[in-house]
């Protein structure tokens, strides 16, 4: 856009931006999207001081580890949340049984 013409589109309720943030935006998407691409194990060896690519691959599988486990336990207690919930259905209905029995005595017993 015309520079003259940046503060009449901002009135208008656009975003003026200037090319080279543009261009800097795609650029920084581009390399998110393709960063395994662009950035191999063995580059990433000669970046990083000498064994420190060990101890990173280390501590993400040591955090994996963790996430996997913290994954199971919230599958475990949903899983004992389900069974639970059930239980109080089947718990629920049983006294809406013996309710409706209880009831049902009375009535009997009063037609005597």
């Amino acid at each position: 856009i015309a520079p003259d013409l940046r503060d009449k589109a901002e009135s208008m309720g656009y975003t003026v931006v200037d090319a080279p943030s543009v261009l800097a935006t795609h650029l920084s998407e581009v390399i998110k999207k393709n960063g395994a691409e662009l950035l191999t194990r063995q580059e990433t060896g000669g970046v990083l001081p000498e064994g420190e690519l060990d101890n990173l691959e280390s501590e993400i599988t040591a955090r994996n580890a963790a996430i996997d486990r913290n994954h199971r336990e919230k599958e475990n207690l949903y899983a004992k949340y389900e069974r639970d919930k059930q239980r109080w259905r089947e718990l629920k209905a049983a006294e809406r049984e013996a309710e409706r029995a209880r009831a049902e005595a009375e009535k009997m017993a009063g037609k005597k």
